[in-house]
């Protein structure tokens, strides 16, 4: 077939006697093998890279014409780009984004022998001594909001050794229905003194002070139980006794050393299209919510979706900063089991053809190795306790363990 459409080509204009031109114009006559069929095999090996012909030259000048590249056509830093090039290799793409808040310390659970003696007894049913006076606790504890909203504001509540306890605040993470704002890095200028012609230098001043004082704003979803804004009630209230010294700290050494155990450290990852591959991650720390979100009661919705917004303060923050990786593992590796063994959730289920919508105990981030991109990503993996998620266990891959001397004390 592409012989007798080559001929037929070749045969519709007449040439010249020279047999060099055609009547109707000055263009050199081609060879019929120069004549290039589009569905060959020969061209799909020319795309690929396997042959360098003037076969090949024609068909890569007729692609990119057509602004259709190779991978290796794309070279961002040795060459200019005469005309825009769309990368669809390295685009974007879909992405997601995933917050984590790590919880407060807040005395809500425990007592002490003496005022000097750590907190003991942290009972999630028993409330520190020091809010048994206040109503508000005291009506949480006897309504079930002990081990789920109050416990999720003490840090170390419930870890008795039989089970993993969340670093995170998870209620504000599966709840959040928007995207964590971030400030641009800014700096200013500094300017010499005039000359004799009245001109001046300019000079980049740091941009140290963009890294601090951030106020950014979540917005929460919230279930018929109030679950969300009790929390935020509830670390309100605790403030205010705070500020007015009628609250101790559940370790004294939090006053010895200045530890600020009531605020928190928030961390930003924005995932790709796989779902796991890390593009863009932040990390805000000595941050605090502002604002409880009252006035979304004066106008209740009609679909029956509660939503609000709630006003936070982040007293420094930073991006792509390996540190904040490490710092995040390190969180997650002080809450593991010593010797307890978690695996893997995969986010595809190739059985169902779906993905697997599973919850998870904690996430982690694994730094790859061996990989074919270009840059190596960090992705964020997910995992939980085996044998609930026996079906998806890929026997392949070993099971997370964490060794004793990699937990921390909090």
């Amino acid at each position: 077939m592409p012989n007798e459409r080559q001929g037929q080509i070749v045969m519709k204009r007449e040439k010249n006697a020279d047999g060099l031109t055609y009547k109707d114009s000055d263009k050199v006559v081609e060879s019929s093998k120069n004549i290039i069929d589009p569905f060959t095999e020969k061209q799909t090996n020319i795309i690929n890279g396997g042959e360098h012909t003037s076969e090949s030259q024609l068909l890569l000048r007729l692609l990119h014409s057509n602004g259709i590249y190779r991978r290796e056509d794309f070279d961002d830093f040795n060459t200019f780009y005469i005309f825009p090039r769309n990368d669809p290799y390295r685009m974007m793409g879909t992405t997601r984004e995933y917050v984590f808040i790590t919880k407060p310390d807040l005395h809500i659970f425990g007592t002490r022998q003496n005022p000097n003696d750590p907190v003991i007894n942290t009972d999630m049913n028993e409330l520190n001594p020091e809010l048994r006076s206040i109503v508000f606790f005291r009506d949480l504890i006897e309504r079930n909001y002990g081990d789920t909203v109050l416990s999720s504001l003490q840090h170390g509540v419930g870890q008795n050794g039989s089970k993993y306890i969340s670093p995170f605040v998870n209620l504000l993470s599966n709840y959040k229905t928007s995207n964590l704002d971030l400030s641009n890095i800014s700096v200013g200028d500094e300017e010499s003194a005039t000359n004799i012609y009245n001109t001046r230098m300019f000079y980049r001043k740091p941009s140290d002070s963009a890294d601090e004082d951030n106020e950014f704003n979540i917005e929460f979803k919230d279930n018929r139980f109030l679950d969300c804004y009790l929390w935020f009630k509830a670390y309100d209230l605790y403030e205010q006794m705070k500020y007015h010294g009628q609250v101790t700290p559940t370790n004294v050494d939090y006053t010895w050393y200045k530890v600020l155990s009531d605020q928190m450290t928030v961390f930003k990852f924005i995932v790709g299209e796989d779902g796991e591959s890390i593009v863009y991650w932040a990390q805000l720390w000595g941050c605090y919510p502002k604002s409880v979100p009252r006035s979304s009661f004066s106008d209740m919705p009609t679909d029956g979706q509660m939503k609000f917004t709630v006003d936070w303060k982040a007293t420094f923050q930073q991006d792509m900063d390996p540190v904040s990786i490490t710092h995040f593992n390190y969180i997650v590796d002080a809450s593991m089991l010593p010797g307890k063994q978690y695996a893997e959730i995969p986010l595809f289920d190739y059985m169902n053809g779906r993905v697997t919508g599973e919850s998870a105990l904690f996430p982690r981030i694994i730094k790859t190795t061996g990989t074919t991109m270009t840059h190596t990503p960090y992705l964020l993996k997910w995992f939980g306790d085996p044998q609930d998620i026996i079906e998806y266990h890929d026997t392949s891959k070993p099971n997370l363990e964490v060794e004793p001397d990699r937990r921390i004390g909090i």
